[in-house]
C-alpha cells in the first residue's frame, strides 16, 4: 500500500521524509489489515530502522506534523481522520 500523504497546513504542504512515510505506510496498512497499530518493534522490522528509539522519534515527527495523534497506550496510535482509507 503506497500513499503519498501530506497535511495541508495554511496554504502549505508538510513533506514527510522516506522513512516517515514508510512509518505511515506501515501504520495504515496495519491498522486496515488488523484493524490495530503494529508495535514498535515490528515496526522496526518492517521498515529497517535498527532502534526502537528511532521509531519513536518519526511517530513523534509525524504526531508534530499531524498525521497521528497522541499515542494512548501499546498499538493505540490515533491515525489522523483523514488518514482512514
Amino acid at each position: 500500500m503506497k500513499t503519498h500523504c501530506q497535511k495541508k497546513s495554511q496554504n502549505s504542504f508538510e513533506e514527510l521524509t522516506k522513512r516517515q512515510q514508510q512509518v505511515l505506510d506501515m501504520l495504515l496498512a496495519s491498522a486496515k489489515q488488523y484493524g490495530f497499530q503494529p508495535s514498535i518493534r515490528e515496526i522496526c522490522s518492517a521498515t529497517g530502522i535498527a532502534s526502537p528509539n528511532g521509531v519513536v522519534g518519526h511517530l513523534k515527527s509525524l504526531r508534530k506534523k499531524g498525521y497521528i495523534g497522541e499515542c494512548l497506550g501499546a498499538r493505540a496510535i490515533d491515525l489522523s481522520p483523514s488518514m482512514d482509507r
